[in-house]
């Protein structure tokens, strides 16, 4: 044990656990993780299920939602990986041979954040192009935020993933290599995720409240569509955190926290991207019930209805019978009588039964 050595000096006072080190966000990023996972792949297979078999049209956002879902998948089990070599504990009391696994999960938990991102944000905005077709400056605007995202997140994935030259300096301090400053590139990252998912949650409120209808249903549509803009807390969070005074000192757990935050902002995203989906499910459930109420109804005044018509049917021949019998009655006398049933078929029955008789 004597000869096991820390990624990093501890503080003064502190001596490091090898054994037993201290469960920062270790069982946290885990648990959450998972969670995320768990919530994330039914709600994305239910709404390929609703646009495949129940609206039968799939879109171009439709794409875009399980493409994100399988990069947000990838980057939540980055995070699972740096947990598995130290993420979560303090740096001083991960081995250095686990820190050569914790750095290598970091930088592809950093490559594939960009797509990831781009993906479930470009699936909330083309939802909104959907939504606001008629608007066409908006639709533009649109089109051309997720064009200026693109511009940001392709070049800097590009970075990243050659951040360093050998990229294994990454993970081997004492080889020589040139490399980028990282943790600028992260700044950059977090204060671009910030001013989307701010974005994305306003643009939609001025759109919905232009559109004429009851105000109970403008907050309904602008909840709806504005969720994926949730994801702004998560961004702001891990804004503040970033910037704070020696945030990265002690990078196990520093990284596992933002990491947490990035899977927040992606996991919101893509649990949003699927409501309007399962928003279809909701409306035709009510229309069903609305369908079937109306029928059941429906039924109840047909068999009152009938029971009416079948009462004055009866009168109406005992009446006719009645007037065979007098010498003065006329097939006039009982057409006029059975012409004040709604029942056209039962004027015709009587119509025939005179004729004979004639």
């Amino acid at each position: 044990m004597a000869a096991m050595q820390g990624s990093a000096p501890p503080p003064p006072g502190i001596t490091p656990n090898f054994e037993h080190p201290e469960d920062v966000l270790k069982t946290i990023n885990t648990v959450s993780i998972v969670l995320t996972i768990a919530v994330m792949a039914p709600l994305v297979a239910g709404r390929v299920f609703i646009k495949v078999f129940l609206t039968k049209v799939f879109y171009v956002e439709d794409y875009f939602c399980v493409v994100s879902w399988a990069l947000s998948t990838g980057y939540c089990l980055t995070g699972i990986f740096m947990g598995d070599h130290g993420g979560g504990n303090h740096v001083w009391e991960v081995t250095k041979d686990s820190m050569v696994g914790f750095q290598q999960a970091l930088y592809a938990d950093t490559v594939v954040y960009g797509p990831a991102a781009w993906f479930t944000k470009a699936t909330l905005l083309l939802i909104f192009i959907r939504v606001f077709t008629p608007f066409r400056k908006t639709v533009i605007f649109i089109y051309a935020f997720i064009v200026a995202m693109l511009m940001y997140y392709l070049p800097v994935m590009i970075i990243k993933a050659r951040i360093c030259n050998p990229i294994a300096a990454l993970w081997i301090p004492d080889l020589p290599a040139v490399c980028l400053d990282r943790v600028k590139l992260f700044y950059c990252d977090t204060v671009m995720s910030a001013l989307t998912d701010m974005v994305i949650l306003v643009l939609p409120i001025p759109l919905v409240w232009s559109l004429k209808m009851p105000l109970k249903k403008k907050l309904r549509i602008a909840a709806l569509l504005g969720a994926g803009g949730i994801a702004t807390a998560a961004s702001v969070v891990r804004l503040i955190l970033v910037f704070q005074p020696n945030s990265f000192n002690d990078e196990t757990v520093s990284f596992i926290r933002f990491n947490l935050l990035g899977v927040a902002e992606v996991g919101i995203g893509i649990i949003c991207a699927c409501l309007p989906a399962f928003n279809f499910l909701f409306i035709k459930s009510r229309l069903d019930r609305s369908k079937a109420a109306s029928a059941r109804a429906n039924r109840s005044q047909y068999i009152s209805s009938t029971k009416m018509s079948r009462m004055k049917m009866r009168s109406v021949v005992d009446q006719a019978h009645a007037l065979t019998r007098v010498p003065t009655a006329t097939y006039v006398h009982v057409k006029n009588m059975a012409a004040t049933d709604p029942m056209d078929d039962l004027v015709l029955q009587l119509e025939r039964v005179e004729t004979g008789r004639k």
